[in-house]
């Protein structure tokens, strides 16, 4: 984990979807980050304790299976395929992928059940992720656009 100072930072766009705007101010208190990915191998420890089925495993929701390679440049949502394997080879120290909003934020309970600490996922609609990346560079953001596929996770001051 790497801690993040608490402070303020502008975030937000004027010119972005009616969710980032306007460019505002957030004041954050200090928290810690994640300095990596959540791994494969990290997830399977999460899988094999609980006997949890990702949302890719079961087919829910409005896609099917997960965003996979499907050979060449062609990638598209592929039935069957998931963390487990998503048409590729990966080893269990690489990040974990094919895993939906849903899905991350039933590890996150988990871990913060097991290590007694709080964890959360660090959204951008938050103004958080903002938050981290506009103090480093000291401007203003254009809100990132939502992706579960990479989110990164935090931990709260206890």
């Amino acid at each position: 984990m790497v801690k993040i100072p608490g402070g303020s930072a502008r975030v937000g766009s004027n010119s972005g979807d009616s969710d980032e705007k306007p460019v505002h101010r957030v004041t954050l208190p200090s928290f810690e980050l994640s300095k990596y990915e959540v791994t494969r191998g990290q997830f399977a420890i999460f899988v094999e304790e609980t006997g949890y089925q990702t949302d890719a495993e079961k087919n829910s929701g409005d896609k099917k299976g997960c965003f996979s390679y499907r050979g060449g440049t062609n990638f598209g949502w592929v039935r069957g395929m998931s963390w487990r394997y998503a048409g590729f080879d990966q080893g269990n120290d690489h990040p974990v992928i094919c895993v939906s909003h849903n899905d991350a934020q039933v590890y996150i309970d988990w871990l913060s059940n097991k290590t007694g600490k709080r964890f959360r996922l660090l959204r951008s609609h938050s103004g958080s992720m903002q938050y981290v990346v506009a103090a480093m560079t000291d401007t203003v953001l254009v809100t990132m656009r939502r992706s579960s596929a990479s989110t990164p996770m935090e931990r709260m001051p206890p």
